[in-house]
């Protein structure tokens, strides 16, 4: 009997012992990751934190109730490669609030010259820097280009102006023409996006 009892109390410290190496190990892979940056800020944090980082950097929050966006989004204004007023949308997980998506919205257009004029603009930028995107830029019927109805066509959604960018092993960039005649581009954080995935399972399965 006292022979087992030691071999059972070996076990459990063996099985502690595994566990702590694991989490080590685990803490070390995280740490080992990369994760995506805005205007030089590692999307490594909560919502709040990368906030004030980029309050630092000349951008001024807007005061939105989150009865409007509510409680996983920062809104700020101001400068982004070289247009001004752009909207700034800083997107955090469900539970725990970590940045996994960080949107650039570009001013509103009246003119679809202006519009891809500012689209292939920046996607030049970016290829500069990240490499060729896979693109999809196309209208659909009855809509073409030089058909002199584009703008109409993005504002139905008949247009399909997006480019995305793969930035390995962090992440990846999209930038597109959306429907309300702007420009968007979105940074998202593979590692945090896993986050988001798994904090929107668990609160699905405590619902249900």
């Amino acid at each position: 009997m006292i022979a087992n009892k030691i071999q059972q109390e070996h076990l459990k410290i063996m099985k502690k012992l595994f566990i702590s190496i694991c989490a080590v190990l685990f803490a070390l892979v995280v740490q080992a990751q990369e994760h995506m940056t805005f205007k030089g800020i590692p999307m490594d944090c909560d919502m709040d934190t990368f906030a004030s980082q980029l309050e630092e950097k000349g951008y001024i929050k807007i005061p939105f109730s989150t009865k409007y966006i509510g409680d996983t989004m920062i809104v700020l204004v101001g400068k982004f490669a070289g247009v001004d007023k752009c909207f700034i949308a800083i997107q955090g997980t469900p539970i725990s609030k970590i940045v996994w998506r960080v949107g650039v919205l570009f001013p509103i257009e009246d003119s679809w010259d202006t519009l891809k004029r500012c689209y292939e603009s920046l996607k030049e930028s970016y290829t500069a820097k990240y490499g060729k995107p896979d693109s999809f830029e196309y209208f659909q019927k009855p809509y073409y280009e030089g058909c002199g109805e584009e703008l109409r066509a993005v504002e139905l959604g008949k247009s399909n102006y997006s480019s995305y960018f793969f930035v390995k092993p962090k992440g990846g960039i999209v930038l597109t023409i959306e429907k309300n005649k702007q420009i968007v581009v979105s940074y998202e954080d593979d590692i945090n996006t896993s986050v988001f995935e798994q904090e929107n399972e668990r609160i699905v399965s405590n619902d249900i």
